[in-house]
Order: C-alpha cells, then structure tokens, then sequence
C-alpha cells in the first residue's frame, strides 16, 4: 500500500492524498492529527477485535462446562443434554466390500457452535458408497440419482413444488423437467479452470 510522505512543507496544507491504481485512498490528515478516518485506522481497529476476540476464546476452558460439579448444560451448544451419533459411513465401508453398492441416509449432528444459513447443526445426509469403483463410476451414480430424483420430486411432491415457484423460485419446475431430461455434460477440471478465469 502506498502512502504520499508528509513532509514539513505539506503540514500546514490540506490532508494528501494518494489515489494509485488498484490501491485504497487512503486520506492522511495534517499535522494536527485527524487519523479517526483514514483507511488503516481502520484495518487496525479490525485488527485489534479479531485480536480481543482470540483473547477471549484462549481463556475459555477446555472440556466439559460444569457448576457446582455437574454439568452445567446451559453453557453447552444446545443448551440441554443432547447425545450425538457417529456417521454410519464406517461400518457402510465393510458393506460396501460385500454387497458393492450400498448407501446411509439418517441425521447427521456438527457440536461446533455455528449459527449460519449455510452450516446446520443438524440435516440429513445421503451418503452412497461403492466399491471397486472408478470416478467414472462415481460420476455415473450422482447423475442417476439427480436424474430419478427430479421426475420423483414432480411426480410426488407437486403441490410442494408449486408453493416453492410461487413463494421463492418461479423456474424451479422447468429446471426439474430440464435436468432430468438433458444428460449431463462432463468437463475435466482444467478446462474448468480455464472457463471460469474468462469470467
């Protein structure tokens, strides 16, 4: 980041400022000092919270919360005593080696705090495993499950989809019809990478 020097003659002046391509302006006050509203003061002022932040959770005491020598479940993520189950993907492997195209479909739980839209303490997972597959197999089987999962949810589901194109997504039905009946078109990652830079 570039930033003009003040030097003696241009303190008595108006504040600089420095306007290079592709870098923030940032203003720099006279030498009376108004630094409350320069671009770094700024950067600092995050940092110093991202900073007071970590402090914060460094002090926080590893394991179990506890009161008087119980538990104390209203400091816990869930604020109750809740009990979480392992992905059955584990044991799903060895069925897998047997029977070759197996799949788990249950809740799954994450105990980390996060309270985002896009990261769900709780949701339920479809977890298909096959043995002795390649990608190319791979590939093949998400395609097939999208291509009999879009005919099933406008079979079965309708009404469903209806409230969804009034309330959120007026194209959703035709995007169902479409995918389920155009096949999918495969790209290596590199020509992806490619296409995507142009954008």
């Amino acid at each position: 980041m570039n930033v003009k020097r003040v030097t003696r003659a241009s303190r008595s002046r108006k504040p600089c400022v420095n306007r290079s391509s592709g870098s923030k302006v940032i203003a720099i006050g006279s030498w009376g000092g108004r630094w409350k509203n320069c671009a770094f003061v700024d950067e600092l002022k995050k940092a110093k919270e991202t900073l007071s932040k970590l402090e914060e959770r460094s002090k926080l005491k590893p394991g179990i919360p506890q009161k008087d020598g119980k538990v104390d479940y209203s400091s816990d993520f869930f604020a109750r005593q809740a009990f979480l189950t392992v992905s059955g993907q584990l044991q799903v492997e060895s069925y897998a080696s047997a029977l070759s195209g197996v799949y788990t479909f249950g809740p799954t739980f994450r105990a980390e705090n996060s309270h985002t839209s896009r990261h769900l303490a709780e949701f339920w997972m479809v977890e298909p495993e096959i043995a002795f597959a390649e990608l190319k197999d791979d590939m093949n089987c998400a395609e097939a499950y999208v291509k009999f999962l879009c005919p099933w949810l406008l079979d079965n589901c309708l009404e469903d989809m209806e409230f969804m194109a009034i309330k959120f997504d007026p194209d959703c039905i035709d995007r169902l019809k479409m995918v389920s009946s155009t096949p999918l078109s495969e790209l290596h990652i590199q020509k992806q990478w490619k296409s995507l830079r142009r954008l």
